[in-house]
């Protein structure tokens, strides 16, 4: 199973740290510049509007997906018949792009606005970073990212 963070340290030309040392391009009146709510801003700042969108309607499948994903891996796991949702749920457990989300959907089972939001943003850090090392990985790597993603995180990856 690829480390993105690791394969993306090995294989970026240019300096893949940048975005972590570097002060956002936006910044909030009042907040130090590496606050966590800089980033968040300019993130949603540079972002075109049909990607927020798209990053929204994740936020807000969260819960959801996170829900009926653990009850049918109970459900297997009560019933002592490993199945293709029981798979799904254990490799998600050690692929941390499934592990992060189904924390975030079992934490905010009814997700405030100002939840939402926090969350779509988080998506679209994710989501750019991931992007980062599909447009320099191989095929391999994109065959393996379109298998271990959660099914509404695909349209905004670079799979194809």
């Amino acid at each position: 199973m690829p480390q993105w963070p690791a394969r993306l340290l090995e294989t970026d030309p240019g300096d893949p740290l940048a975005a972590l040392t570097s002060p956002p391009a936006h910044r909030l009146p009042g907040l130090l510049a590496n606050s966590a709510a800089n980033h968040l801003y300019a993130v949603a700042l540079d972002a075109p509007l049909d990607r927020l969108r798209a990053a929204w309607t994740v936020a807000g499948q969260l819960a959801t997906w996170a829900e009926s994903t653990c009850t049918a891996a109970e459900g297997a796991l009560a019933g002592g018949q490993p199945n293709e949702v029981l798979e799904r749920w254990a490799t998600g457990m050690v692929f941390p792009v499934d592990r992060s989300f189904l924390t975030i959907g079992l934490s905010e089972p009814e997700p405030t606005l100002d939840q939402q939001v926090r969350t779509a943003l988080s998506v679209l850090i994710m989501v750019g970073a991931i992007n980062t090392v599909l447009r320099v990985t191989d095929d391999d790597g994109l065959t393996t990212m379109r298998l271990l993603s959660p099914p509404f995180l695909l349209p905004l990856l670079e799979v194809d």
